[in-house]
């Protein structure tokens, strides 16, 4: 029942040109926007474990989904001199596989000096190019598999304070600062299974059974080109750090270890790079975009299954290339057909000795509002 009332309210504000709601008096403005991506896809072989919209059934090799369906309502306060005062921000996706909340956070803007301001609730981590990039502006269908390892939803529970000049004569007006803090586990867990919000690393015996290490770094540039047919662009993040999960699972752990469990600290790196190019005019664009995710650099592919090693599949490293095409139909809609070549290092695991098939081709239609 609440996914039948989410799509009917979405598709009223679709065809009634995304409202914007205005109260003079008190200069409060309500947005509606959102955006709906149903798609078709089809795996190599039956059962593909994959990064490109979730696994696939047993005896599936093919199906239609509804990757997303987000509804976001943004409450945006005013006083009297038309500064921001009050933000409050509340996103849902609706699909087949259930209903989940995406944002919910409320912003509080100082209105004395208009340089800083306070966000709490549930939002995007603070946290380099890909994870920050909207699923409805991005070129690829997905995110890359280190992102979505490491950044599971992307949002996180916290609370950030933000430096910004709202002045646009200030002088620091392009300059911008973020400091925030967050549960840590991001949405994997339904809350936090800790007291930590800190940690400092110590590699020594006596630090068995106190906070493992979880630092990322991170780097991103992007360039833009304009040419006769349109924009050429190029776009690259490079991301390394440690990682403490489990033996089986490099992804960020769903609660603390059991007693038959222990946390595994490794070192990783990973990134990607689009090319991106328009041709005949703008409404036209080929995408190749490389992405590799190592979770473990200090082993080789040579060591991952050699007996007493305590490496397994979580330690393999993949290289994915992805290439498509897309056709922008209007400023609201688009048509995405894109194929992901993924490739993994072959080990000493029987299952892994050899490249395994799991390429996926997708055909996506979005429609924004």
């Amino acid at each position: 029942m609440r996914v039948s009332l989410l799509f009917s309210l979405l598709l009223f504000c679709f065809f009634s040109n995304a409202q914007f709601i205005t109260d003079k008096a008190d200069s409060s403005q309500l947005t509606i926007a959102g955006y709906l991506q149903p798609q078709y896809q089809v795996a190599s072989k039956e059962g593909v474990r994959n990064y490109s919209g979730g696994d696939f059934n047993q005896h599936s090799d093919n199906r239609f989904m509804l990757r997303r369906s987000c509804i976001k309502f943004d409450f945006l306060k005013k006083n009297y001199d038309h500064a921001p005062s009050l933000q409050l921000v509340f996103q849902v996706d609706a699909t087949e596989k259930g209903v989940y909340a995406r944002d919910m956070w409320l912003k509080y803007f100082e209105n004395k000096y208009h340089l800083f301001s306070l966000t709490a609730g549930i939002f995007s981590r603070l946290f380099g190019n890909e994870v920050t990039f909207s699923s409805a502006k991005r070129e690829s269908p997905e995110r890359g598999r280190m992102s979505q390892i490491l950044m599971k939803t992307e949002r996180a529970m916290g609370a950030m304070i933000s430096f910004e000049p709202q002045g646009k004569d200030h002088p620091l007006r392009y300059f911008k600062v973020d400091a925030g803090l967050f549960n840590g586990q991001g949405l994997t867990a339904p809350g936090d299974y800790d007291s930590h919000k800190y940690f400092t690393v110590d590699s020594s015996n006596a630090n068995l059974g106190k906070i493992a290490p979880r630092k990322y770094y991170s780097v991103d540039a992007q360039i833009k080109i304009k040419g006769k047919t349109g924009f050429t662009q190029l776009r690259g993040e490079f991301i390394k750090g440690k990682q403490t999960a489990l033996a089986n699972n490099s992804a960020t752990p769903l609660a603390l270890p059991t007693i038959h469990q222990n946390f595994y600290i490794r070192n990783f790196q990973g990134g990607y790079f689009y090319f991106l190019q328009n041709v005949i005019n703008v409404k036209n664009q080929i995408v190749v975009k490389y992405d590799w995710y190592d979770p473990n650099i200090s082993v080789s592919a040579y060591d991952v299954g050699k007996t007493a090693s305590y490496l397994t599949e979580a330690d393999i490293k993949y290289t994915t290339v992805g290439f498509g095409f897309i056709r922008y139909l209007n400023k609201n809609a688009k048509i995405v057909f894109w194929y992901d070549r993924v490739w993994n290092e072959k080990t000493r695991l029987p299952v892994y000795a050899h490249d395994i098939s799991d390429n996926i081709f997708t055909c996506r239609l979005q429609i924004r509002f």
